[in-house]
C-alpha cells in the first residue's frame, strides 16, 4: 500500500497529550525515530480495511449491511 501524503509524528505536538502519549507508548512508539514504524501500523490499518471491504463485496455482503443499518431510511430485508 503506498501512502505517498501519510504524516504522522511521534514526539511534538499532541503526542505530549496524556491520550495520545499513553497510545504510543502501548504500541512502543513513542519518541524520536518511531515515525517511520508508526506509518507502518497506519498503512497496516488501511490495507486491512480495503481487505475487508473487498471480502464484503465479494460476498455481497457490504450493501446489504449498509441498507440494514442505514440510519432514518426504512429498510426491507
Amino acid at each position: 500500500m503506498t501512502l505517498p501524503n501519510l504524516m504522522v509524528g511521534t514526539v511534538g505536538g499532541g503526542t505530549g497529550l496524556p491520550t495520545q502519549r499513553a497510545c504510543l507508548e502501548i504500541l512502543g512508539l513513542h519518541g524520536q525515530g518511531k515515525a517511520r514504524a508508526l506509518a507502518e501500523v497506519c498503512a497496516g490499518l488501511a490495507l486491512a480495511g480495503e481487505l475487508s471491504i473487498i471480502g464484503a463485496l465479494a460476498a455481497g455482503e457490504f450493501t446489504r449491511a449498509h441498507r440494514k443499518l442505514a440510519r432514518g431510511k426504512e429498510h426491507t430485508e
